[in-house]
């Protein structure tokens, strides 16, 4: 790992509500070159002098908003968080007009097309949350948010009769969300420029129906309500 791990100065960084909109705009700098280079470098590997390099900015400025790599890491990762939260909730709005098999194909395009865009970062985030308890707790957090979101759904399935009462949707979500989950992974790492997007996004959604008995004509369902 880097030697520049924390501010040479201890200097206290700004949090973002003391910062101007001109600091905001620096920060949002170094927040793009942080990912360039994470995305680039993985996590072990980047140093903040590269962060610097590709900001174009001087190790100052980079302190007065970040104390370590970990804390940017940390700042990009937040972001990529939110986006990730608020892709899901936008899938959820619209569901309405679907059927149930097209909700679930639906959330599985969102989740492989958003991970096929950023698979170096979600890489370098799973070696970091290995090593940072933060961010490995970030990381807990997503995956805790999508499981609860699958669950409230199988719920909802299974109370109407559209899926069988020998289906636990405590563990089934789990088992359907590891699954979407490894399966992104492999498909990025094995070969990220060949993947066939609507091939995998298809043959997922048959396993992850087939495996819970939903039927074609199941109607659509909303994992926003319990």
């Amino acid at each position: 790992m880097s030697s520049d791990v924390t501010s040479p100065d201890d200097r206290p960084a700004k949090s973002v509500d003391q910062l101007s909109e001109k600091g905001r705009r620096t920060r949002d700098r170094l927040l793009d070159a942080a990912r360039v280079v994470f995305e680039r470098d993985g996590f072990i590997d980047s140093r903040v002098a590269d962060i610097v390099k590709e900001a174009g900015a001087a190790y100052g400025t980079f302190y007065t908003y970040f104390p370590s790599k970990e804390a940017a890491f940390l700042a990009v990762i937040e972001t990529q968080q939110d986006a990730i939260k608020e892709a899901a909730r936008q899938h959820e709005a619209g569901v309405e007009r679907l059927n149930a098999r097209d909700v679930v194909e639906a959330s599985n395009r969102a989740y492989l097309e958003g991970y096929g865009k950023h698979w170096r970062l979600m890489e370098a985030w799973s070696v970091a949350a290995a090593v940072d308890p933060e961010i490995g707790g970030l990381l807990e957090e997503l995956i805790h948010f999508n499981i609860e979101r699958t669950e409230r759904s199988l719920l909802r399935l299974q109370q109407r009769g559209d899926i069988s009462t020998d289906i636990d949707p405590h563990y089934a979500a789990r088992a359907l969300n590891a699954m979407v989950m490894q399966f992104s992974i492999r498909i990025f790492r094995d070969n990220p420029e060949g993947v066939d997007i609507d091939t995998a996004v298809r043959t997922i959604t048959n396993i992850w129906c087939q495996g819970i008995g939903l039927g074609e004509d199941a109607p659509a369902f909303d994992a926003t309500h319990p």
